[in-house]
C-alpha cells in the first residue's frame, strides 16, 4: 500500500497544475494536505467537516477555487505553503 501522499506506484502524483493558479484540483489539494487523492475525493462524497463544494465537476474531476478551499484547509488544521494561498 502507498503511503500517505503518494500514488499508486510510491512517486509523488504526477499532474499538470492550472497555469493560471486560480484553480486546485483534487490531486493539487492532495499534494498540498499530504493525502492521496482518492483521500480527498472521499472527503468531498461523506461532506467530510463541512468539505467546500467544489464548484466545478468536468471530465478531468472536481476542481475548487484557490480563494475558497485554502481558508477551508487552514481553519481544519491543514498547512498551506504560502506558494499556494491565494
Amino acid at each position: 500500500m502507498a503511503s500517505r501522499g503518494t500514488n499508486h506506484r510510491g512517486g509523488r502524483p504526477s499532474h499538470t497544475p492550472d497555469p493560471s493558479g486560480k484553480i486546485l484540483s483534487v490531486t493539487d489539494v492532495a499534494v498540498v494536505v499530504g493525502f492521496r487523492p482518492q483521500a480527498i475525493s472521499n472527503w468531498m462524497r461523506r461532506g467530510y467537516k463541512g468539505t467546500v463544494v467544489p464548484p466545478y465537476d468536468h471530465a478531468g474531476g472536481c476542481v475548487w477555487l484557490r480563494e475558497t478551499i485554502v481558508p477551508w484547509l487552514e481553519s481544519h488544521g491543514f498547512t498551506v505553503p504560502p506558494t499556494v494561498r491565494p
